[in-house]
Order: structure tokens, then sequence, then C-alpha cells
């Protein structure tokens, strides 16, 4: 049974996020095209002030982060070679405040919180970049990884040694220590368009290095 359906006219490039705007757990549904962030409440109503028009437009995916877990959400959406970030009001924060590279962001941006500190991290055609809550860098990327077309970041703390796990463009497996210290693996050739996961394939302890390149 059909309950409401709504036309946008643009194509989706995000996955469609569930938020509790009001915080009365009436859920809300959140997303964005290339020209817009959209909020839609469960009637198919759109929430004011939402769509919000972007000034350039998005190239990636929208990221919702709740830092305490308030509820007090924050909306991430790269647009060319930066980040707008928006409120829940649908308001520019007017704190944030990062570098602008002038390289093109391929990644949407992702969030990690560890011992009380916040860790943003996303890719450029250029480096991986990781910032603290004001867009400030928080830790210095290693020299010469450029990142792939399809990053993706992952953070581990195997046996106490925390640190972050991502691929270069040719598939070598980067690892950036919290003490700023950087290694490297190398398993192989791929090309840029590589996918990479660090996860628990086969159900056994540890996790692996998982590639998909060419359907391979």
């Amino acid at each position: 049974q059909l309950i409401w359906k709504k036309k946008i006219n643009e194509t989706i490039l995000s996955d469609i996020e569930q938020i509790d705007l009001f915080k009365n757990r009436k859920f809300q549904f959140v997303f964005n095209t290339s020209q817009q962030v959209w909020i839609i409440d469960r009637n198919g109503k759109t929430v004011d002030p939402f769509p919000i028009r972007f000034k350039k437009p998005a190239n990636a995916a929208i990221k919702i982060v709740d830092y305490e877990k308030s509820r007090e959400y924050r909306f991430f959406i790269p647009c060319c070679n930066s980040f707008v970030l928006y409120d829940k009001k649908g308001k520019e924060v007017k704190d944030w405040n990062p570098k602008i590279t002038g390289s093109k962001i391929l990644s949407q941006i992702e969030h990690f919180n560890i011992k009380k500190q916040d860790y943003l991290v996303y890719a450029d055609s250029q480096q991986v970049n990781f910032l603290d809550r004001r867009g400030k860098s928080r830790l210095k990327p290693c020299k010469g990884n450029i990142p792939g077309t399809n990053f993706k970041v992952f953070y581990s703390n195997e046996k106490s040694n925390e640190h972050f796990i991502y691929t270069d463009k040719n598939g070598t497996i980067r690892f950036l220590y919290l003490n700023g210290k950087c290694d490297s693996l190398n398993l192989g050739q791929f090309s840029d368009k590589h996918h990479f996961m660090h996860a628990n394939w086969d159900g056994k302890a540890g996790k692996e290095y998982i590639f998909i390149d060419n359907d391979n």
C-alpha cells in the first residue's frame, strides 16, 4: 500500500537517513541531491526551511553527525572543494572553517570519536584530511598517499594500537597512528577505482583486508 510519494526532480546522491529532529520520536528522512539538502517528515511533507539549495553543487553524500548523542545534528555537505556545514535549523555553522585545499572532494566525511576527541576524515584528490570539530587539522596526513576515487577509512584499536586504515589510489594499505606514525602494506596492484574494506569476513577472530576491483 502506497503511503505517499514525492517528486524530487534530481538524482539522490546519498543514502536516505532517519533522524529525530524535534526529539519526539516522530522521525524525518534526510538526503541530498547535487543541488539541495532535503528533510521530509513521515507524512511526506518537507520540514521548513528545507530543502536548502547549495551555492555550489554537491559532489558526494551528506554526513549527519550528532556529537553528543543529543539530536543536535550537524549536516556536512561536500561541495566541490569544500564542505558546507548546516545545523538542524538549516543555518550555516559559522565556526566551521576548514582550509580549502583547491582539490576536489572525493568522499563523504566520516566521524570518529576516540578518547573524547572528534576526528572528521575525508579524502580530496590530493590527500586524506583529519580535522577537529572546527575544521582545523587534528592529525597530519601521511605523505605521498593520494587516495582513490572510492575512498573509505576505518579505525582499529587491535592490540591497543590505535590507528586509521585506508588505501591509496594504487591499493597500498596505509596505516596512520594517533601518534602521527605512518606505515603501509602492499598486497598487490589495484586500479584507482577499487573498493576496500577492513572487516571480519569469515567470522573468525580478527579482521581481514578485502578488495573489490574490476569484478574481482
